[in-house]
């Protein structure tokens, strides 16, 4: 009884999650992230099916589904916007893990002001460092790598 009630947010989790993998190129070592977009979907999905199932009858129960349904999307937007990050700014200018350790030269990048780095699919020019108060702006460019 409770697998037939089930049974259409399974399956739509399932052709979503299945629609995301064919769509995103997930790798083999994302397996687990797979997963955890499959539950979110099914965590949506089936407190949406219980909603709908509830709206001929109390209503005032509706609260605790529909709040897991918002939950539930929010982890499925966290996960799903992270899954398909492109780092752009890599150093190649020296190791600046010597400057500090909490830098990466796979994920930061070194910058002298005046100087223009190419940045993924762009150019990239730091311009001035200024003050605001407590904070420090640093003033930036960014170019297309092909010409207009």
């Amino acid at each position: 009884k409770v697998l037939g009630k089930l049974i259409r947010p399974l399956l739509a989790a399932a052709a979503l999650t299945g629609a995301l993998v064919v769509t995103y190129d997930f790798a083999t070592h994302e397996i687990p992230r797979v997963a955890l977009l499959f539950a979110t979907l099914f965590a949506a999905f089936s407190n949406a099916d219980y909603i709908v199932q509830m709206w001929k009858g109390k209503l005032d129960r509706m609260g605790s589904p529909l709040a897991h349904v918002g939950f539930a999307l929010t982890l499925f937007g966290a996960v799903l916007s992270t899954a398909q990050k492109d780092v752009i700014s890599q150093n190649r200018i020296g190791d600046i893990t010597t400057l500090n350790e909490e830098l990466s030269n796979a994920t930061d990048l070194l910058m002298m002001q005046g100087d223009t780095l190419p940045m993924g699919p762009y150019f990239v020019s730091y311009q001035e460092r200024r003050q605001e108060g407590i904070h420090v702006m640093f003033d930036m460019e960014y170019y297309d790598r092909a010409p207009i």
